[in-house]
C-alpha cells in the first residue's frame, strides 16, 4: 500500500520493487540506484526533527526498527536491531542483530557494533566493504525477481 499523509504522497522511482504487502506513508522518497534492501517486517519512521536517511548498497535486515536516523552506505543492520533518532551509522558499519543504538550515537566507519545498549566491538577492514554489497545485490536482485512474478500474476 502506497499512502498520502497530509499532503505529502510518497515518490518511488519506478525501478524501485515494492512487495504488494509493503506499506508505504507520507513523504517518503525511494530513489533508482540505491541498491539497498529493506527485507521483511522492518519498520521505518521518522520523528520530528529526525529524518531517515539511507543510502546506498545498504542492508536492512527483518523485524528492524530504523527510526529518525542516517544510515551510511555500504552498512548491514542486523535482524531486529533498533537504531534511535539522530543516531548515525557511519559508512561500512554492521550492527549486529538484536542491538540497540542509543539516540544521537555514532561509532567509527567499518565498525562492528553489537549489545544492548550498543558498543563498538572492533573496526572492520574497509575491503570487507565489498562483501556487504554483494549481499546488498543479492537482494536487489531477489526484488527483481519478485518484481517479474508480480507483473505475471
Amino acid at each position: 500500500m502506497i499512502l498520502r499523509y497530509l499532503d505529502a504522497y510518497p515518490k518511488i522511482h519506478p525501478s524501485v520493487f515494492i512487495a504488494p504487502n509493503a506499506t508505504i506513508i507520507g513523504d517518503v522518497t525511494l530513489e533508482d540506484g540505491k541498491s539497498s534492501n529493506i527485507q521483511d517486517n522492518a519498520t521505518i519512521h521518522t520523528s520530528e526533527n529526525h529524518p531517515v536517511w539511507i543510502g546506498k548498497e545498504v542492508t536492512v535486515g527483518h523485524n528492524a526498527v530504523i527510526h529518525g536516523c542516517k544510515i551510511d552506505d555500504h552498512s548491514l543492520i542486523g535482524i531486529g536491531a533498533v537504531i534511535l533518532d539522530g543516531a548515525i551509522i557511519q559508512k561500512g558499519t554492521v550492527i549486529a542483530a538484536s542491538s540497540l543504538v542509543k539516540e544521537r550515537e555514532s561509532f567509527d566507519e567499518d565498525s562492528l557494533v553489537a549489545g544492548v545498549p550498543a558498543v563498538q566491538k572492533k573496526r572492520l577492514d574497509p575491503k570487507f566493504r565489498e562483501s556487504r554489497t554483494l549481499h546488498a545485490n543479492v537482494y536487489v536482485e531477489m526484488g527483481n525477481q519478485h518484481k517479474e512474478l508480480v507483473r505475471e500474476h
